[in-house]
């Protein structure tokens, strides 16, 4: 198992991004729709049956527009997000 690597690649759409708990809490989910790197994935495969990932932010300033600074970056680019089992 050790060496082992998913990589996730794709956009953070806007339409995508949730808030949650009063707006402390920012959701994004990454569109793999356009996938180059990773082969495990079979385009014919049903939605349920492969893994995927979400960004998340925690934030408790009580200045709305302050919060989720870092995550907020990466809404609308292009993310890459690699997974890879390094020991046991």
């Amino acid at each position: 198992m050790e060496g082992t690597k998913i990589v996730f690649d794709g956009t953070v759409p806007q339409v995508w991004v949730q808030m949650e708990d009063s707006g402390q809490a920012m959701v994004a989910d990454i569109d793999e729709s356009k996938r180059t790197v990773f082969p495990e994935y079979k385009k014919d495969q049903a939605d349920e049956d492969h893994m995927f990932v979400k960004l998340q932010s925690y934030d408790v300033n009580p200045d709305k527009d302050e919060r989720h600074k870092l995550l907020r970056k990466f809404v609308g680019k292009r993310v890459r997000v690699t997974i890879e089992v390094i020991g046991e």
